[in-house]
């Protein structure tokens, strides 16, 4: 077994997340011989990403019964690569006691991730993977996440003590990987249409100008990703947010604080909620 988990761990690169996220689960099920394992080739097809076919394999697998609390779990994360809903089957999980430790961490980082645009009803799943994670990769992802969530509405952190003195102290685990997770998330309902104009240079830029010049940038997230963000979420605004950004650029580096590895180079985290934060309190007075 401890074989198998290595081979995961060295074959399955993109995300890397998902490797050491898929070690720990591994590692609960009873050992027995890979060929009498009918779990194995639903894992070997969600390693491929091959979500299809592994939606496939893990019925199959569900009707025998054997293994049928991870299959199912494989189901309903490969579902929402298809781009299916699967958060019912996710609440289930989570709230029948189907599965245990790092499973369960597991199903609940993607139920909160599903639940994102109902912050009230993602944080609490969040929080659990948060405090309860033994993952690393869940620990840090679900982290983000709820960073990400305290940003936008403060008060609702209120019932859990000492959370935001925690992820301010798990800021340096949180990598490229993970802020391009937050990319991917669906636009918020704050998103100004002023802001459109400037996002279509953006796109632009990043199509046309920097596969050319390479990514420059010594600040993580990079700039044109900062301005996109601060577009996405400020309106116009977002451009004179990026102005401050460009004074500070020089200042961030010298401090060398919070260094982030990407892609073999050295950045310096400075993400957008450490400097907006003034204008989300003036918004909600």
């Amino acid at each position: 077994m401890i074989d198998r988990v290595i081979q995961i761990r060295n074959r399955f690169r993109v995300p890397v997340f998902w490797a050491g996220t898929l070690s720990f689960c591994l590692l609960l099920l009873p050992p027995c011989p890979a060929s009498a394992n009918p779990l194995e080739l639903a894992l070997d097809l969600f390693e491929e990403g091959d979500w299809e076919q592994c939606r496939v394999e893990c019925r199959r697998v569900m009707q025998t019964k054997e293994h049928a609390p991870q299959a199912h779990l494989l189901l309903t994360i490969a579902e929402r690569r298809c781009g299916i809903d699967s958060t019912r089957m996710l609440q289930a999980l989570c709230e029948d006691n189907l599965l245990k430790g790092p499973e369960l961490d597991l199903a609940r980082y993607e139920l909160g991730h599903a639940l994102r645009r109902t912050p009230t009803k993602a944080f609490p799943y969040l929080l659990q993977a948060f405090l309860n994670a033994e993952s690393p990769n869940i620990f840090a992802r679900s982290g983000l996440l709820l960073a990400d969530i305290v940003d936008a509405s403060p008060d609702i952190a209120a019932n859990a003590p000492g959370l935001i003195p925690q992820l301010l102290s798990c800021r340096p685990l949180w990598t490229g990987d993970m802020y391009g997770e937050l990319e991917s998330l669906p636009d918020r309902d704050r998103a100004r249409l002023s802001g459109k104009p400037g996002e279509w240079l953006i796109a632009f830029y990043r199509s046309q100008i920097r596969p050319t010049i390479a990514n420059r940038c010594t600040l993580e997230p990079s700039c044109s990703e900062y301005m996109r963000q601060a577009l996405r979420k400020h309106g116009a605004l977002g451009f004179a947010i990026y102005g401050d950004r460009g004074v500070r650029e020089p200042e961030v580096v010298s401090a060398r604080q919070s260094p982030v590895k990407i892609n073999g180079q050295i950045r310096y985290q400075d993400p957008l909620h450490h400097h907006d934060w003034w204008l989300q309190k003036e918004t909600a007075e």
